[in-house]
């Protein structure tokens, strides 16, 4: 480096600072481990980049909402097992009922705990999640279909129309067919609660196969999801994380530069600054 008049002197400490600028950048890309940290680093590639961010935030919230939506529905299940449960329960009391071995004294004691059983399917089927009523059609805020079955929307994508639902069927004992007038105190009222037993059975057994779909669904969906955001990340490193080999070497010859030109200046003749002398 040879620094011959003023003009040259100036020129070279402009070059100083701008490399000493550049310098600046790449350690801030070196500390941060990325090429682009503001939008005047490269606009179109930032602008790429916030757009890439944004979908990957949106699907890692539709992720969550199907977390969400899948722990909701499978309470929606659990309770539906809880109630089949019962059912069976009280099919076994039914056909204990319809046996001659029994007295009508027998039965009558019998539907004691007959009665108490179909009480508690309506305890189960008022099940909520997040304080919302899954059948039971007590809550103003869903969606009433008929009778006590709920309507669910759950938001699964980054696009409104990215949406899945289904539908809760009632699942109380009045909507399963099991009245007030449903007993096991004669031989004859044990034969009838048997078939309406049955059919009950199978109502609960059908949403549970509605529910499951369902469930399978999402936890497809939920990978879909985890897949996408993974590589829309992959595509935005691509633009925003920097190379730092290349930014340590840049770093350290914008530094051994600055250095040189710096002891230059140190050992320049003060008098050059107002005086048109060369060296």
């Amino acid at each position: 480096m040879v620094i011959r008049d003023k003009m040259s002197l100036l020129r070279t400490y402009n070059l100083m600072n701008v490399n000493q600028m550049q310098l600046t950048k790449s350690l801030t890309r070196i500390v941060t481990g990325m090429k682009i940290n503001s939008a005047q680093d490269n606009p179109s590639a930032y602008s790429i980049s916030e757009s890439l961010r944004t979908r990957i935030r949106s699907l890692e919230q539709a992720e969550l909402n199907t977390e969400n939506g899948f722990n909701m529905i499978k309470t929606a299940e659990d309770a539906a097992a809880n109630i089949l449960d019962i059912l069976k329960t009280l099919k076994t009391k039914a056909l204990d009922a319809a046996n001659d071995s029994n007295t009508d004294e027998n039965r009558r004691v019998m539907q004691k705990e007959f009665k108490s059983l179909v009480e508690q399917i309506d305890s189960g089927a008022r099940t909520t999640f997040n304080g919302i009523a899954l059948v039971d059609d007590s809550a103003t805020v869903l969606v009433l279909i008929n009778s006590g079955d709920r309507n669910f929307s759950f938001q699964i994508g980054a696009d409104a129309e990215d949406k899945i639902e289904i539908t809760l069927g009632d699942v109380r004992a009045k909507a399963l067919g099991l009245s007030d007038e449903l007993n096991i105190s004669t031989k004859k009222d044990a034969d009838a609660a048997i078939k309406i037993i049955d059919d009950a059975i199978n109502k609960v057994a059908e949403r549970q196969t509605t529910i499951g779909t369902f469930l399978s669904s999402l936890g497809y969906i939920s990978d879909n999801l985890e897949t996408q955001s993974e590589n829309l990340q992959l595509s935005d490193s691509v633009y925003r994380e920097a190379d730092i080999a290349s930014e340590i070497v840049d770093f350290v010859n914008l530094s051994l530069y600055i250095a040189a030109v710096t002891k230059k200046f140190t050992h320049i003749n003060q008098k050059f600054l107002f005086n048109d002398e060369k060296f």
